[in-house]
């Protein structure tokens, strides 16, 4: 069957959809604006927030830092704190994965968990101390626990919300979008989670997205 007007129309938005969703907000930082504030003198609340960011284990701690003091930050500012910690809970979550992939940790999980259980509950439930320790640990660096399959490690956007008054358009843009496909993916374990007329919806907001904020 050859695809129509509307099909190829969907598939380029797709295709939009599955970029913006795989790179995710790395690609905002080619903007100008977003790396100005390295010519000037930083304030002390961005100054901690990056020296907090530096290693996994504080993650958590720079997470909450920017959220106590980003209102101290100029916006430019702003607009990097969130996409360096974005960068980093995704530079660390082939690791935080491979963690929970232990045959260990998945079976421990599986006896306790029931759908949309947080990692903290999870951490509390679990009788194993090594299962613990990885829960407490991924928790603490600021993942939530998804099921795909197995459980997995996933970055929880809806929390980056707090952040959208300090930040600008684009950003705000781009956290309403991956909250809404972090809440509810469209796909999990291969399988559609949701209707074709939702795919359609989100494919036509990512391609706006695109389309409006040029990389």
């Amino acid at each position: 069957m050859r695809p129509t007007r509307f099909t190829r129309s969907l598939a380029a938005a797709l295709a939009s959809a599955l970029l913006l969703t795989s790179t995710g907000i790395t690609i905002l930082s080619a903007f100008p604006q977003k790396i100005k504030a390295a010519a000037v003198k930083p304030t002390t609340a961005f100054s901690l927030f990056e020296q907090r960011l530096q290693k996994p284990s504080s993650l958590g701690l720079a997470q909450a830092t920017l959220v106590n003091r980003i209102g101290q930050m100029t916006q430019t500012e702003a607009n990097l704190a969130v996409l360096h910690l974005e960068n980093a809970l995704k530079a660390y979550l082939p690791t935080a994965t491979k963690r929970m992939n232990a045959p260990i940790v998945q079976l421990n999980i599986k006896n306790i968990y029931t759908t949309g259980m947080p990692m903290a509950l999870a951490r509390s439930k679990v009788r194993q101390a090594e299962v613990r320790m990885v829960l407490q640990d991924l928790e603490g660096m600021g993942y939530k626990l998804v099921e795909d399959g197995g459980f997995v490690p996933a970055i929880p956007y809806k929390s980056f919300k707090v952040f959208k008054p300090y930040v600008s358009k684009d950003l705000q843009v781009y956290i309403d979008l991956m909250a809404t496909e972090s809440e509810q993916p469209a796909v999990v374990n291969r399988t559609l989670q949701v209707d074709w007329y939702e795919v359609v919806e989100r494919a036509v907001q990512y391609e706006a997205f695109v389309q409006t904020y040029k990389f």
